[in-house]
This record gives structure tokens, sequence and C-alpha cells, in this order.
């Protein structure tokens, strides 16, 4: 079952998962930026996703542990489990049943009724300690509208959100997304529409001889310099330094760039940005 506690932050999971478990030169004992005992709950919680492709080896500075698989027999890349395991709060969890339950019936609203009729449902409940207030609302009907999970429309100088109810037939679409999860720059984005699928899916057909997954941890970092190209803004990138006996990977050299185009070596997967320095 997977570690129970979830994760606020990918950028800390991702330099355990790197330092530790996939260039492998770090132990236990070596890791100085925090205690112990966090190094102890981290690994736990990665062996949880990934303890079918666990190894270790030691020498005379302790017990190394790395990753150690075959891509060719591995269907689906396991390391996109380290991004469904985000954190949330109680009122995400409220808003997002609460939102849809009001426009369950398929009408069109405004914030300010929809905030009305949430209300309107709490009032009832004895004990209830918390009521949603109207500035969290507006920003998570944004959110699930550019998520899709709304359509938002202006009529008469109002602007009313109703419940997107475009069918999707997930089944014509198996093998494509499969294919897609495993090769796409962003293949992560598959993987969660995947994850929406009954369990009783047939088994994937697909093989990949040069499968890369170490690239999963590289696509939320990937995916936000893609919308900085898309909104036209600047970057500023700091280029650190991993390297064995190092106990400081938070420090680097900076660069201001606009990212212009992202390759991909065909030969060893590695992914690099080209950009204009200013």
């Amino acid at each position: 079952m997977s570690y129970s506690e979830l994760i606020k932050n990918f950028d800390g999971i991702r330099d355990y998962m790197r330092d530790f478990y996939v260039c492998g030169f770090r132990t236990r004992t070596g890791y100085h930026r925090k205690s112990a005992r966090s190094y102890d709950n981290e690994r736990r919680r990665i062996e949880s996703w990934l303890g079918d492709y666990m190894s270790f080896r030691r020498d005379r500075e302790g017990r190394h542990v790395f990753l150690s698989a075959n891509s060719r027999t591995i269907p689906c890349n396991p390391l996109y489990k380290a991004y469904k395991s985000k954190s949330f709060t109680v009122n995400d969890i409220m808003f997002h049943f609460l939102i849809l339950d009001v426009l369950a019936d398929g009408s069109s609203l405004t914030a300010a009724k929809i905030l009305e009729q949430i209300t309107d449902r709490f009032s009832r409940m004895p004990e209830t300690a918390w009521f949603p207030d109207e500035s969290t609302l507006r920003k998570k009907l944004k959110e699930y509208t550019l998520l899709g999970l709304l359509c938002r429309e202006k009529k008469g100088g109002k602007i009313l959100y109703r419940r997107n109810a475009v069918p999707l037939d997930s089944a014509s679409w198996a093998d494509a997304l499969r294919f897609a999860s495993e090769t796409d720059p962003v293949g992560v984005i598959g993987s969660f529409l995947m994850d929406q699928w009954p369990q009783e899916r047939p088994p994937i057909p697909l093989r990949f001889k040069h499968h890369y997954l170490l690239n999963a941890f590289d696509q939320e970092i990937l995916w936000q310099l893609m919308e900085a190209r898309r909104q036209n803004r600047k970057v500023k990138l700091t280029v650190c330094s991993s390297l064995p006996g190092m106990t400081d990977t938070t420090s680097g050299s900076a660069h201001t760039v606009y990212p212009l185009r992202f390759f991909c070596s065909t030969q060893s997967g590695r992914r690099y940005l080209l950009g204009y320095e200013y």
C-alpha cells in the first residue's frame, strides 16, 4: 500500500530520488541537509512506490540504495507514482464535492449564486465550523475551468459556470494514452488519465526497447518551462552540480533565460533546453 502521508513540494522528493536512488552515491550518514529521521521518512515513502525496483550495495561509506530495472519489461513508468502523492487541504476536498454537487443538475450559475447555495447547505449542518468565502471560491472556479471540469460563459454582463458534460469514450483512446504516457515529454498527464479507467482493463500491449524512465523526474520542470514559453516569459534557472561528497545541492550558478525550444537525445534520452540568456 502506498505511503499514506502526502507531499506538499515535489522538489524535495525529486532531490532524494535523484541523489540516493538514481545516482546512488549518497548514504544515510552522508546526508546532512536534514536530519536522519527526515531521510528515513522519505526513504519509507519512496520504497512504498518503488520497492520492486530497488537494490543496494555496500562499501566503506555505508549502504547505497539505488533503482534497478529493465525498462523493456516495464509497461508503465513507475516513477509517475511520486506525482500522485501531492497533498491537499480539507477545503480543497470540500469545495470539490460542493461545487460539483451544486452544478450537478446542469444549471449555469454565477459565483455568488454558487456560494449562496453552498452556504445554505452548510447552515443546515449541525456544528459546522467552516464556511467558504467568495474569494476562495472564485479561485477554485477558475482552477476548475482551466482543468476543463467547468465551462465559463458570459451572459448579460454576468459570468456563469456550469459542469462540462462533454462525453469521453476512454476505451477508444486506450492504446493512444498508453503510448503517450510513456513517450510524450509530459506523459505523466496520460498516466493520470489512465487512472480513471476501470480496474478490469486489458493488459498493456506495448513494450519499449529504449525507455527513458528517469525523464519522469523532469516533467514538472519541463511543464513550467513550456508554460513560460507559452506566456512569453523569461525564467531564472539555478544550475546545480550534485557530486559525491557534496552536502549542499541548493547553491549553483543563476541564469536568466528565455526558453526557445526543447530537444531530446534519441541516443541517451537526455533533454535539453535551448534558451536565450539575457
